[in-house]
């Protein structure tokens, strides 16, 4: 027999709730994160820093060539006015000339040559950034995000999981995880090929592909089949909540990228990863409360119900 569907909670009252346990468990979160996100994005930083430091030397040596000729140009109009009628002066005016025209035409050949070098480091640095992705989003992210799922489902059901315990529950079930993440990562991955909008889609309905997993022991495609059909059964819901959270992330980037400038690497990449840690928590939160409270409209569980998926995880 099917269950009824009961009340949802309103939005607001998910995102209050979210925010508070946020703040409750906030030192909790953050060194969950910290544990993988911290030394990996150390890693990435400075991995891009290094390769992406001679396109800043290529930027300077360009705007000093450029500043160097509007200089040399105007000397000269002012000398040939200077030096009219005057023919031994000008005579030696063609002299400096002819000097200053040879050092304008070796900035311009170093400026040339760093230019190679710098499209070649900008090439090094399209990989670095593109294995800083892998290292970040298909690696350090997903655990993250599995050991948070853990911690925040254990803690909304009056638990009191820490860190490291969650990431040892998660080795748990990482197998199953895996079968679950990596299709998942890759078809957001073509979607966001296909003109970027598919691949927000595919990413929303796979929004509670963590919660299915860890929480009733489902891997693989069927992990997806059921985050797709739980976020069908409030689809309004779920987007409201989604679309608050990613417009945080949204405006934090941005602020990042207007307060650093972007010469500053290393800097620029760490902080923008320290945000992420720091905000990272608060979407998820909200993606299990939802999870949680859609379990409790569609399958009509009470608080026991909804804790046995966090029970049965610790008996694995």
């Amino acid at each position: 027999m099917q269950p009824v569907m009961g009340a949802g909670k309103p939005v607001g009252t998910i995102l209050s709730e979210a925010f508070q346990l946020y703040q409750k468990h906030l030192v909790t979160l953050l060194i969950t994160c910290a544990i993988l996100m911290l030394p990996v994005s150390l890693a990435k930083s400075a991995a891009i820093a290094l390769v992406l430091a001679p396109t800043a030397v290529v930027e300077v040596a360009a705007k000093n060539t450029a500043q160097l000729s509007q200089q040399t140009a105007a000397q000269i109009q002012r000398e040939i006015q200077l030096a009219q009628g005057d023919p031994k002066k000008l005579e030696q005016l063609q002299r400096d000339q002819q000097k200053q025209i040879q050092d304008l035409s070796r900035a311009w050949a170093t400026t040339g040559t760093a230019a190679v070098g710098g499209l070649m480091a900008m090439l090094l640095g399209l990989a670095a950034a593109l294995l800083g992705i892998l290292l970040m989003y298909f690696i350090a992210v997903p655990l993250v995000t599995g050991a948070l799922t853990i911690v925040v489902a254990d803690r909304a059901t009056g638990g009191n999981v820490g860190p490291g315990q969650a990431y040892a529950l998660l080795f748990r079930r990482f197998g199953k995880y895996v079968s679950a993440w990596i299709p998942a990562f890759f078809l957001v991955l073509f979607g966001l090929c296909l003109l970027i909008i598919p691949g927000i889609i595919i990413g929303f309905l796979f929004l509670f592909v963590g919660p299915v997993v860890l929480l009733e022991n489902v891997g693989g495609i069927d992990a997806l089949k059921r985050s797709v059909n739980l976020v069908k059964a409030n689809v309004a819901q779920v987007l409201i909540v989604w679309i608050v959270f990613a417009a945080i992330h949204i405006v934090t980037s941005i602020l990042t990228h207007l307060l650093i400038p972007t010469t500053a690497f290393f800097f620029g990449s760490l902080v923008q990863d320290i945000l992420l840690m720091f905000l990272m928590p608060v979407p998820i939160i909200g993606t299990v409360l939802l999870y949680l409270d859609i379990r409790r409209q569609a399958d009509g569980l009470d608080a026991q119900g909804l804790r046995a998926g966090v029970d049965a995880l610790r008996r694995a």
